[in-house]
């Protein structure tokens, strides 16, 4: 339904990571809500469409993804990657020395909001703190707290078993500690970088 509406950049598959925590979701309140009403119902519920679909719309809206998308993008890429390589420098070799592109796996966990990499627990615990904090400002600095976190671990891993490791998280995330981590991380980088820039970190390349 969002598609016959919308012609975003965003490939299908990305969209599907943002869509699918939030039907879950909304499963889950459906559940919840009639759990108190009866509980002979056996059938596997499913939330009203449209609810669905406003709800899906208003994130898209709010974390900006898909506004002027591909530029949209570029900035978020180009401030992440500044602040990688600022706050992780030692990490961020270790990725040089792999060859491990950003657009191999810093594309998808900004435009799915980790909710590909994450499990849903984990991104629905992620995503209630962006709302409550009024917007996805936070995302990136998650994305750096998780970097901080396990850094060993990325550091342990070679090319292609990195980038695996990138794209599927630990199953087990304190999303807590990755939260309280991220915002302390937001005080410290205020100011670090006023406005991303439009050298070659922000294009998207295979540079770091």
């Amino acid at each position: 339904t969002y598609l016959n509406y919308h012609e975003p950049d965003a490939a299908v598959d990305t969209l599907v990571h943002l869509c699918i925590p939030l039907v879950l979701a909304l499963v889950s309140l459906d559940a919840m809500k009639l759990e108190g009403i009866s509980r002979r119902r056996k059938h596997v519920l499913h939330p009203c469409e449209s609810e669905a679909y406003f709800a899906f719309v208003r994130l898209v809206s709010m974390a900006g993804l898909y506004t002027d998308s591909l530029g949209n993008l570029r900035q978020r890429m180009g401030l992440f990657l500044g602040l990688f390589h600022s706050l992780e420098p030692d990490l961020h070799e270790h990725f040089e020395e792999q060859q491990v592109d950003p657009s191999d796996w810093a594309v998808s966990w900004l435009q799915t909001l980790l909710g590909r990499q994450l499990t849903t627990p984990c991104v629905l615990r992620l995503w209630d703190t962006y709302l409550a904090d009024g917007g996805f400002d936070l995302h990136l600095h998650v994305c750096l707290a998780i970097m901080n976190k396990h850094r060993g671990e990325f550091e342990e891993q070679e090319h292609e078993s990195l980038i695996h490791y990138l794209l599927h998280l630990p199953l087990e995330l304190d999303m807590s500690k990755i939260v309280v981590s991220a915002q302390s991380i937001r005080v410290a980088s205020a100011g670090m970088f006023s406005a991303p820039t439009g050298g070659a970190d922000a294009q998207g390349t295979s540079q770091w």
